[in-house]
């Protein structure tokens, strides 16, 4: 069965704090404050996705609703 890790996003200025939750292990993990920086955002989620037990695993991201956020959602889906 394919898994889904979901990926909560603070989205600040200067910084985005990332955070991973695997809901079949019910774990947190990968929590990063990194650069604001999408391609670093992309790093993480190979990161991730490498060393998930399932290589099939569905990324699923969340962001706060604002103008950075919006932002940074548009960045990542043209990756």
């Amino acid at each position: 069965m394919k898994s889904v890790i979901h990926v909560g996003m603070d989205v600040h200025s200067k910084t985005f704090s990332l955070c991973a939750y695997n809901p079949k292990t019910r774990t947190y993990s990968h929590q990063v404050e990194i650069a604001n920086d999408p391609k670093l955002v992309k790093k993480y989620a190979y990161k991730l996705l490498a060393e998930a037990d399932d290589l099939d695993a569905t990324l699923v991201f969340g962001y706060e609703a604002g103008c950075l956020g919006f932002t940074l959602a548009d960045d990542i889906k043209k990756m």
